[in-house]
């Protein structure tokens, strides 16, 4: 009687096991096809749902973490967003699409030292202009005036091509990357009383990018002689602003292959 008792005893518990992994299964299936139903929409919020119900089932699935990380980065959950990217970075050192999000993201919240040594990181082994570009920004709010004009002066000799968005009279206008450093050295040079060689900088930006409505406006400033501080960059950013910005980045990023 008792191995009769013993054997229902196990064939319930392998019975309910069984159950419970195929409950497993049919729900990170379900939430599968919601994060590719999300992704298809272009519908973020709902793609984050269906991602960390999927870490609920699997909390070590890199590929799910890895994606979560860039959709709250992308989304402004900065911090969730770093947590996350730690630790994919911790397996996977070389994920540089990864590690730029985690420097965008560290700028933003302010971590200036980290980010810089990231983004020298990803200079070193992608060398895109852009991250000398990023660190020439971090260089400039941490009031750091010969680092940033030695930053500049490394973007105008790169031989890369790349384009920024740049704060314009309203909103944001994309100019190329060597225009908006040659107009960034035009407000050190203004910024010090050096007007011929802030003139000299803005019309070289006005070169290469003959509608780059920042320098226009500078341009007919110093010409003027009007005073005050060549208008564009002049105004800080709003915190949207910065968010539309680190979107449409990473938005670039994609059309040119990223994931």
């Amino acid at each position: 009687m008792q191995k009769i008792v013993l054997s229902v005893t196990i064939l319930v518990i392998m019975t309910s096991c069984n159950y419970e992994q195929k409950a497993k299964e049919s729900r990170i299936d379900a939430n599968k096809a919601l994060y590719e139903q999300a992704k298809g929409l272009e519908d973020e919020a709902t793609a984050i749902v269906a991602l960390n119900y999927l870490l609920l089932e699997d909390s070590t699935n890199l590929e799910y973490m890895d994606s979560l990380s860039r959709l709250y980065i992308r989304n402004g959950v900065l911090t969730s967003g770093l947590a996350l990217g730690h630790k994919v970075m911790k397996v996977q050192p070389d994920n540089f699409k990864t590690l730029e999000l985690i420097a965008e993201a560290q700028m933003a919240l302010g971590k200036y030292p980290e980010a810089i040594v990231n983004l020298e990181k990803l200079h070193k082994e992608i060398g895109d202009v852009r991250y000398i570009y990023q660190l020439a920004i971090i260089d400039s709010e941490m009031k750091n005036a010969e680092k940033f004009d030695a930053r500049l002066d490394q973007i105008l000799i790169d031989p890369g091509t790349a384009t920024v968005e740049f704060p314009a009279v309203q909103g944001m206008q994309q100019v190329d990357i060597k225009a908006a450093a040659n107009f960034l050295k035009a407000q050190l040079h203004y910024n010090s009383g050096n007007m011929d060689q802030a003139l000299s900088y803005v019309k070289k930006a006005l070169t290469i990018s003959p509608n780059f409505q920042s320098a226009l406006v500078a341009f007919e400033q110093i010409q003027k002689g009007t005073g005050g501080a060549p208008t564009g960059q002049s105004r800080k950013l709003s915190a949207k602003e910065m968010e539309d910005l680190r979107y449409k980045q990473y938005m670039e990023q994609q059309s040119r292959g990223g994931q």
